[in-house]
C-alpha cells in the first residue's frame, strides 16, 4: 500500500484553493479601477475596448488552459509553477511600490535634490531640526500631499510638522495658510456682516458680482433659505464644509425633487454647505479619444471650468475641467484639457 504525507495534500489543496480565492478577488479589484484607469487610458468612450480590459485575463485563463498540459509535458511542473509563482510576485510587488511619489522622487533627484517620502506622522523636531527619524536625516523643506483636513484628524500625530513650520524652520509647499482659500467656508464668509464691515462699498459689490451666495446648511441658520433650497434643486449645490475631490458634492440638477429633498435633509446640521449653483459655461472640444467607427475630429460641446494658478500675486498657470455632469471631476466622466497662454 502506498504511503502519502496527508499534510502535504491538504497543503497543496490550500493553496490551489487560495489562488481561485485570490483570482475573484483581483476581479473585484479590477472592478472597482475600471471607472479611473479607463479615463485614464481613454476609453471611457470606447466600448470594444472596455470589453477588451475587462476580459483580457480570461483570455489569459483560456490559452494557459490550453497550453499548461503540453508544455509541463516538455518541461515539467514545477518549473511552470516556479515561473508562475515569479511572475505573480514579480508584478504584484511592481504594483505596489509603483506611484506618483516615485516619479516626483526621481525628478527631484535628476535635479540633484535628495528627495524621499515620509509619513508626516513620523517626524521628530527638537526645536532647530525637522528629522526623519528613520536616519536621522534633517528635511529642509516639503512638498505637501496631506491635506489640512486629513492632518486635523489626527490630532497629536502631526505635532512635529506643525511645529516646525510655525518656528520656521522647514519650507512647506502647499502651506498651511492655503487652506483658508480652499475651505468652502470662505464664501461664507465673505457674505457674513462681520466681513463686510470692513470691506469697501467696491469689494462688496465685487463679491456679490462674482462670488455664489453660500450659507452654512444647517437648521437653525436665519440667513438661509431652506424651503428655498428644497424647492428650487436647480439653482443650489450642497456641499461638504471642507474636503476635496469632489466627495460628497451633490448638486440639484442631477437629482430628481424627491432625492433632491432627501439628500438635503440627511445633511442638515452635519458640516455641509448650501451654495448657490451656476450652469458652467459650454466649450467645443474635439475628444481627446477616438471611437472605431466615429470621426476621429468629432466636436462635442462639455461644460468649462476653468482655475487659475497664481504665484506671487500673479497668474503663472492654468487648470480647466471638463464635465456633462453637475459635478466635473475626473471620477465623474470629467477631463482635464491643455490649457495655453496667447499673448494678444
Amino acid at each position: 500500500m502506498n504511503r502519502f504525507n496527508k499534510g502535504f495534500v491538504y497543503f497543496i489543496c490550500m493553496v490551489s484553493a487560495m489562488g481561485g480565492l485570490l483570482f475573484g478577488y483581483d476581479w473585484v479589484v479590477i472592478g472597482g479601477a475600471k471607472p479611473f484607469y479607463e479615463v485614464f487610458f481613454g476609453i471611457a468612450d470606447n466600448p470594444s475596448m472596455q470589453g477588451a480590459a475587462m476580459s483580457i485575463a480570461l483570455v489569459g485563463c483560456l490559452i494557459g488552459a490550453m497550453t499548461a498540459g503540453i508544455l509541463a509535458d516538455r518541461f515539467g511542473r514545477k518549473m511552470l509553477l516556479s515561473l508562475a509563482a515569479f511572475i505573480f510576485v514579480t508584478s504584484a510587488y511592481a504594483t505596489g511600490v509603483f506611484s506618483d511619489f516615485n516619479r516626483f522622487i526621481a525628478a527631484f533627484e535628476r535635479a540633484g535634490i535628495p528627495a524621499r517620502f515620509v509619513d508626516v506622522r513620523t517626524f521628530e523636531f527638537d526645536g532647530e531640526r525637522l528629522i526623519d527619524p528613520a536616519d536621522g536625516t534633517q528635511i529642509h523643506a516639503i512638498y505637501r500631499r496631506a491635506v489640512t483636513s486629513e492632518i486635523l484628524q489626527h490630532p497629536g500625530e502631526c505635532d512635529a510638522l506643525i511645529d516646525a513650520v510655525a518656528a520656521g524652520k522647514v519650507c512647506l509647499i502647499g502651506h498651511f495658510r492655503t487652506t483658508v482659500v480652499h475651505s468652502k467656508m470662505v464664501n461664507v464668509a465673505l457674505f457674513d456682516e462681520r466681513t463686510r464691515a470692513f470691506l469697501t462699498p467696491e469689494e462688496c459689490a465685487f463679491i456679490d458680482r462674482t462670488v455664489p451666495r453660500t450659507y452654512r446648511l444647517r437648521a437653525d441658520n436665519a440667513a438661509l433659505d431652506l424651503d428655498d433650497v428644497l424647492s428650487r434643486k436647480d439653482a443650489w449645490i450642497v456641499k461638504p464644509e471642507d474636503d476635496y475631490g469632489a466627495h460628497g458634492v451633490y448638486p440639484g440638477v442631477d437629482f430628481d425633487q424627491e432625492s433632491w429633498e432627501r439628500t438635503v435633509r440627511d445633511n442638515l446640521d452635519r458640516g455641509y454647505i448650501a451654495q448657490e449653483f451656476y450652469q458652467p459655461a459650454h466649450v467645443d472640444i474635439v475628444l481627446p479619444e477616438h471611437v472605431e467607427g466615429q470621426d476621429p475630429c468629432r466636436v462635442e460641446s462639455w461644460q468649462s471650468m476653468p482655475g487659475f494658478y497664481q504665484y506671487n500675486g500673479r497668474v503663472a498657470g492654468l487648470y480647466c475641467r471638463l464635465g456633462q455632469e453637475g459635478v466635473i471631476a475626473l471620477d465623474h466622466g470629467g477631463l482635464c484639457s491643455c490649457s495655453f497662454k496667447v499673448d494678444c
